[in-house]
């Protein structure tokens, strides 16, 4: 089977007294959710009317719909309550996903801002407005070592109260892997940096803060930009760190990744508060969003 929509989900419980509940954190990545207008100020030609991809109004429309079907069913009976996204690119979009589809009987509401991204692609939020309550976002751009904003997608953080609890969720899309591993490691290591400053910042107030780190980080848990995040000083486990022996998150030409992954502070594997477990971090394989491999050997 070849995934063909990539998500992992994180379940955490909220330990209060003798009573226990359950909240889930999903990330999606949405693959190329594009409007069909035109935006001059960015590379995406190819995800307008009558370019390359044919991109229209219906076919938008439909992407929505199943974008919407998946979300709804990720967690059994349960919505996700904050589900990070990548890979749209803009507002309207989002506006759209939640308003127009069967999510709008959801209480879900946006958190977004436009990227520097060449091709105008972001990372966003949405999360539950009767489950979790959010206090601060913010948006992180990657530097480069000359000092200029490398043109690629930002890193979002924010701070959700839940329960008599508070989690801080970052939200990741590494610069791709264009061009070469090797040749584009460095900015990998820039954005796994750049993480690290964000989870230092927030413990400047709370050494124990609960952080939650999950996206497609375009690189594999044994990669060097990864294990300089999981280092003990850095107090961080990867969750999904076991995963590439069962397969992957994603599959590209006949070769299994882990590129999704799922980071916590040390912090949530205690027993007070919002708490997980490792198995608590899963990859969503559901039967309408796999398909069947034509290269069977391969898998």
């Amino acid at each position: 089977m070849v995934r063909i929509a990539i998500i992992v989900i994180l379940l955490l419980t909220s330990q209060l007294g003798f009573s226990q509940n359950e909240y889930s954190i999903m990330f999606y990545n949405l693959e190329n959710l594009f409007d069909t207008e035109d935006n001059p100020n960015t590379n995406d030609d190819e995800f307008t009317i009558g370019k390359v991809r044919n991109w229209n109004n219906y076919r938008l429309k439909a992407k929505l719909n199943k974008i919407s079907k998946v979300i709804i069913a990720s967690n059994g009976y349960n919505l996700p309550d904050i589900i990070a996204v990548c890979e749209v690119e803009d507002r309207d979009v989002l506006e759209a996903l939640v308003l127009r589809t069967a999510l709008s009987k959801t209480d879900y509401r946006i958190i977004h801002k436009d990227s520097p991204d060449h091709r105008g692609i972001d990372v966003a939020m949405l999360y539950r407005s009767s489950r979790v309550k959010p206090i601060s976002y913010s948006y992180t751009p990657l530097i480069s070592g000359k000092g200029d904003t490398i043109q690629t997608r930002e890193i979002l953080q924010a701070c959700f109260k839940i329960d008599a609890d508070t989690v801080h969720v970052i939200a990741n899309h590494w610069p791709s892997r264009y061009g070469g591993q090797m040749q584009s490691e460095k900015r990998r290591m820039i954005a796994a940096n750049t993480l690290l400053d964000i989870a230092s910042e927030i413990r400047t107030s709370n050494t124990n803060a609960k952080i939650v780190a999950v996206g497609d980080f375009n690189d594999e848990p044994t990669d060097r930009s990864m294990l300089s995040i999981t280092k003990d000083a850095n107090k961080f486990k990867n969750l999904s760190s076991e995963w590439s022996r069962m397969k992957g998150t994603l599959k590209y030409q006949g070769i299994w990744s882990t590129f999704d992954q799922v980071i916590v502070s040390e912090s949530l594997l205690g027993n007070s508060g919002l708490q997980c477990k490792t198995e608590d971090a899963l990859i969503v394989e559901l039967p309408f969003i796999l398909k069947e491999d034509s290269n069977l050997s391969s898998v």
